[in-house]
């Protein structure tokens, strides 16, 4: 048998070093298709995924959208895509979000990621969103509880302090704001 030549320590790290670069390609070559390691877009992680994958995830997403809105006392209301219409139209951001992306970089997944909120995914009808939004019980004047502090009431010949009411009065303006931000990012 022939015997092993002794490597060098420099020989060693070269050759460690050969294999790190070797695997880092390797990885790069893998994110090279999709989304580097630690994307996350709107709160979705779409690390590994094509631009079709992603574009795929949300249309489903638009096509299958509810909205829950939690209000006081435990009640729950829903809107639908089918009341406000919505559409998917976030292609163009995902494909150029795809494209200033270095599949060289994944490494930089590992500590944090990139993260693109505030994308604008989704449209909606405004009018049926409006239509949708009039209908909801809490905005039903006749149903909207004032809120109202505690208070000193007589009661069987002594004060007693009456509890506050929280009440279910919303600030409307600032109410369809956040839905319409809420149904805008998906």
């Amino acid at each position: 048998m022939a015997k092993m030549k002794n490597l060098t320590w420099k020989q060693r790290a070269g050759i460690g070093i050969g294999i790190i670069v070797i695997l880092y390609c390797c990885v790069a070559f893998y994110y090279s298709k999709g989304f580097v390691f630690g994307t996350k877009i709107n709160g979705e992680n779409v690390s590994g995924m094509t631009e079709e994958e992603v574009i795929r995830l949300f249309q489903n997403k638009a096509e299958n959208y509810s909205l829950t809105l939690k209000e006081r006392k435990g009640k729950k209301e829903v809107l639908t895509e089918d009341q406000i219409r919505a559409k998917f139209e976030g292609a163009d951001e995902i494909r150029k979000i795809a494209k200033e992306q270095s599949s060289l970089l994944w490494i930089k997944g590992l500590f944090g990621g990139e993260t693109y909120d505030d994308i604008t995914m989704f449209s909606y009808d405004e009018n049926s969103f409006e239509t949708a939004y009039q209908k909801l019980e809490c905005m039903d004047k006749k149903k909207i509880v004032k809120r109202e502090n505690a208070k000193p009431v007589y009661k069987d010949g002594k004060f007693v302090i009456q509890k506050e009411e929280k009440g279910t009065e919303l600030d409307l303006e600032q109410t369809e704001k956040k839905i319409k931000e809420c149904i805008s990012g998906g």
